[in-house]
């Protein structure tokens, strides 16, 4: 019930449901703009070598930034990265940016909310925070983002569901900058 929970529960599953559109209907877009099913494989791909990446480097990052920081980028970043999508795709050269992308959207966010959830709920409480994280973020996020995006792809089209993506994302930053306080002190 302590508002910096409400807070960062609420913008990550606004985060994951950014995502609906890219998880449900990212291949389809990408192969509508002429790309074969092997490039896009391969951007695909491309994604998870950078979300992997990102782990190697989030010490330094750690080290620069503080887990609000690093959160905070990372929605600005998905914004970015969802309308680079939904308006760019026959760039290839903005989808490969854009699949760059994937190691902030959804690798240091990940991991800086996982972060804060361990200084929000400590000792014997943080499993049950990762798993009140797990289950409304993921769970209920990506749940409503997919079926949203779904709807949204049949009436609004493919650029202006990603745009509600980057929307989506856009108020989960907001909600973390109104809400998200940790102690004092706490990187």
């Amino acid at each position: 019930k302590r508002p910096a929970v409400v807070a960062l529960i609420a913008g990550c599953a606004l985060m994951v449901a950014a995502h609906g559109p890219y998880y449900a209907f990212y291949s389809i877009h990408v192969v509508a703009h002429g790309y074969s099913k092997a490039l896009t494989g391969w951007l695909w791909a491309l994604g998870v070598l950078c979300e992997i990446g990102i782990f190697f480097w989030l010490p330094r990052l750690y080290g620069a930034f503080t887990l609000r920081q690093i959160l905070v980028g990372s929605f600005a970043l998905a914004v970015v990265r969802f309308l680079v999508i939904g308006w760019g795709a026959d760039s290839l050269a903005l989808l490969l940016f854009a699949q760059t992308l994937h190691a902030a959207t959804f690798g240091s966010f990940h991991a800086a909310a996982i972060g804060i959830v361990h200084r929000l709920f400590r000792g014997r409480h943080q499993a049950r925070g990762q798993a009140i994280y797990g289950s409304l973020a993921y769970g209920i996020g990506g749940t409503l983002g997919s079926i949203a995006s779904g709807y949204g792809w049949e009436r609004l089209g493919a650029g202006l569901t990603f745009s509600v993506a980057a929307a989506a994302a856009g108020l989960g930053m907001l909600v973390v900058l109104w809400k998200l306080e940790l102690e004092p002190g706490s990187r």
